[in-house]
């Protein structure tokens, strides 16, 4: 399967996590489907059979330009028109642009690359196997996995290295063939990074995570590493990055 087959699209990840939520509440869903007898599309649509209930399901991010709000409006109108008791559930996906602009302190080429060749430079971090522990480790992976994901997209010349959201550009990389899905070539690895990235953000509402996802997480920090090691071992000079 080549690289665009093993891509995992953030926002069909997110769709997933709606249907589920919706399923548990007695839901059928379809995915990026029109209303029944017209043309009218959105991300998804919910019905549970048993009270008739219809509700359509939209994803927005600051990244909508103002055609594609236009069209959305729109849609909805003729919607609210055709299925007049139909509710809307809007999911807002923050791309987190303007906070890494805000907060990054220094993205000059130097301070990258530096930090990228000390990444790649020191020891694995050792997990203690302490479940009270588990929050703190998860924590400290993904600092330095997150950050040593950006380092690469800059090494490869990523036109948006520095603010596209992480798990876009992880996308970007499977798409273009600059990285492998680590689940897919490494024994032992079950949870994709989408999964972890889950565990991440509960560990940041003070959850208690289990030890399984530190111990995954590592080992994907461990390919990413092994990848961008062999990746930069094996670059030419005059290689041009395609995105």
């Amino acid at each position: 399967m080549g690289a665009i087959g093993n891509v995992k699209n953030y926002e069909r990840y997110q769709l997933e996590l709606i249907a589920n939520e919706y399923a548990s509440n007695g839901f059928e869903v379809l995915f990026e489907t029109a209303l029944p007898g017209s043309n009218i599309f959105f991300d998804a649509i919910a019905r549970r059979r048993s009270d008739d209930q219809l509700v359509l399901i939209e994803l927005v991010s600051a990244r909508l330009t103002e055609k594609q709000i236009i069209a959305r409006r729109r849609s909805i109108s003729e919607a609210a028109l055709k299925f007049p008791t139909a509710l809307v559930d809007f999911r807002y996906i923050d791309d987190n642009s303007q906070a890494l602009l805000s907060v990054s302190h220094n993205r000059s080429r130097s301070v990258r690359l530096k930090q990228l060749e000390s990444l790649l430079s020191e020891k694995l971090p050792i997990v203690k196997g302490k479940p009270f522990d588990a929050a703190k480790e998860i924590l400290f992976l993904w600092a330095s996995y997150s950050s040593l994901l950006r380092g690469y997209g800059y090494w490869l010349k990523h036109p948006e290295c520095e603010t596209i959201i992480l798990l876009d550009l992880y996308n970007d990389m499977l798409r273009c063939g600059f990285l492998k899905p680590p689940e897919k070539i490494m024994d032992g690895l079950e949870f994709d990074i989408f999964s972890l990235h889950d565990a991440v953000i509960a560990s940041t509402q003070g959850a208690i995570v289990a030890m399984t996802y530190v111990i995954q997480l590592r080992g994907h920090y461990q390919s990413l590493r092994k990848q961008v090691k062999s990746r930069i071992r094996l670059h030419k000079p005059r290689e041009k990055f395609q995105w």
